[in-house]
């Protein structure tokens, strides 16, 4: 990370580190840069506009998710953006008078002396809460320099809205700084753990629980030192996770655990048979599943199981037609429905995963097998050799009718392939009910749908039938709860967990386990274990 960044306010970078296991001694973390949606958030919040979204680089996701530090680097285009979005947001948020007196904190000042103290009331309170910590006395005199230099030459507005520009390209801002100093004198031994300080928790449990910036109540906890405290970090959780902020946390995740933006690449534009399947269709799946999520986890039971299992929706006019089931809204209105029974249940049975894991012609087995092992079970598999055939397995000539199951069991039919297929169709198969839009259907080709599979190497292993049976023993497994225990634990992170984790995460998964799936005690067990209020001392 260069000076450049530093702007008009310093070069004095902070070191690295980050959480691990208390009796672990590893490298430091890289340090974090926020998100893009963390960063929006916090320029929501921060500064009490919402503007477009800014149009930054796409991030690189890493094991599917967005915010892993490994990734995240600064790139001189991010940089420019970063430049173009803070004087876009600057100049929003102060064209309104009462928000610059807000977020000044003063009336407008006139002579020189309330100049002084208005920019000095400013640059603390707002400082504190762009920085997420109090402003150091350096910085503090650096940037009521700028300020008194900006109003004498433009105006008390303008020395706003450069200050705040200025602010939103700082690391300070942009990064998640902890350098917190030992707790005790002297230099800490290597394998010592060091308490995050009142204000770096308020930022950890934000950005965990809301992806966006500390509100009031949190800094005043920090400021008091009240989140050195496990209870009162839980107390404080708890009234955070009954925020609006947690349901768009909630969906963030599950969009990308699932890959729910795989249904909108373009190869998934047209599917055959289908003219009323367009662009339109594929952002309402998305949407529908986006949907979901919130249905099931923030209006609905809360659970891991709901996520699997749940039968609710709400959908457009062409979705119900796509799921058989009657739409009595206004055009162009999305009504909630419950999917029919023994068609559909959960995430896994929903059009935009079925459609995303196929292709234009046909559904694929293998496919779906794979995204349900690898992302519901943390299971891992080696892509196909170079020399597997790939492309749509047709019937020899001369054949007659033959399902796609059919197909694709006897081209995966040989040892070397059943070495994966094996697993991977005993999933796959079980979703043949639902064609390459994710459409139920009873029979492929004129011939009976075959949607038997057994589920292979897991807790539940067993035979099923059908796309709802699977979920249904999805949802009983402690594979897939460990799993989503860990996919989400890595959110949080922002990296993938490693040996030096296994206690955390069994402390962790525990918690969820004996919470009967609560999504919100999976995220209390999470804010609340030693590992969240432990880093490592900063690397030399």
């Amino acid at each position: 990370m260069g000076c450049a960044l530093w702007l008009a306010v310093g070069c004095d970078e902070p070191r690295p580190a980050g959480p691990r296991e208390l009796t672990s001694v590893t490298e430091p973390e890289p340090l974090r840069r926020l998100s893009h949606a963390e960063y929006r958030n916090s320029l929501r919040d921060l500064l009490g506009i919402d503007l477009a979204p800014p149009d930054l680089p796409d991030d690189t996701a890493r094991d599917g998710l967005e915010n892993d530090a490994r990734a995240m680097g600064a790139s001189e285009l991010l940089l420019r953006r970063y430049e173009d979005t803070a004087r876009t947001w600057a100049a929003a948020a102060v064209a309104d008078d009462d928000r610059l007196h807000t977020l000044m904190g003063c009336a407008r000042p006139t002579t020189p002396t309330e100049i002084e103290s208005c920019g000095h009331t400013f640059i603390t309170t707002f400082g504190l809460r762009a920085f997420r910590r109090p402003l150091a006395e350096d910085e503090i005199a650096r940037f009521e320099s700028l300020f008194r230099n900006w109003a004498s030459e433009l105006d008390v507005r303008a020395a706003a809205e450069l200050t705040i520009a200025t602010m939103l390209q700082s690391p300070a801002f942009l990064y998640r700084i902890e350098f917190s100093p030992p707790p005790s004198e002297g230099a800490p031994p290597d394998d010592a753990v060091i308490p995050v300080s009142s204000y770096e928790m308020a930022s950890r449990l934000s950005f965990t629980l809301w992806q966006s910036m500390p509100d009031a109540a949190l800094l005043d906890a920090a400021r008091e030192g009240r989140l050195e405290q496990p209870v009162a970090i839980e107390a404080e959780a708890r009234r955070m996770l009954q925020d609006r902020r947690t349901r768009g946390m909630l969906v963030h995740f599950h969009r990308q655990w699932l890959d729910l933006d795989r249904i909108l690449i373009p190869e998934h534009l047209s599917r055959a048979g289908d003219p009323d399947w367009d662009a339109a269709t594929i952002a309402a799946a998305h949407e529908e599943a986006l949907r979901f999520i919130s249905l099931a986890l923030s209006d609905g039971e809360g659970t891991l199981s709901a996520l699997l299992t749940s039968r609710r929706a709400q959908v457009n006019e062409r979705l119900a037609t796509l799921y058989g089931v009657p739409f009595e809204g206004v055009p162009g209105t999305w009504v909630e429905v419950d999917l029919p029974e023994g068609e559909r249940a959960g995430i896994l049975t929903r059009i935009a995963v079925l459609a995303s894991h196929a292709h234009p012609g046909y559904a694929s087995p293998p496919l779906r097998g794979n995204f349900v092992l690898s992302h519901v079970t943390c299971a891992a598999f080696d892509p196909p050799p170079a020399s597997a055939d790939l492309t749509q397995p047709v019937p020899e000539e001369g054949e007659g009718p033959r399902t796609n199951r059919e197909l694709f069991a006897a081209r995966t039919a040989s040892p070397g392939c059943q070495s994966c297929h094996r697993r991977l169709d005993g999933v796959g198969f079980g979703l043949e009910s639902y064609d390459a839009r994710g459409v139920f259907r009873t029979l492929d080709v004129g011939q009976p749908i075959d949607a038997s599979g057994r589920l292979v190497g897991l807790d539940v292993a067993s035979d099923y039938h059908g796309g709802v049976e699977l979920s249904a023993l999805l949802a009983r497994s402690m594979t897939v709860e460990r799993c989503y225990t860990r996919r989400f634990m890595e959110m949080v992170w922002g990296r993938a967990l490693t040996g030096n984790d296994a206690a955390a995460l069994q402390r962790v998964h525990a918690h969820f386990a004996g919470s009967g799936g609560r999504i919100d005690a999976l995220l209390l067990a999470i804010v609340t274990d030693p590992t969240f209020r432990q880093r490592l001392p900063l690397s030399e």
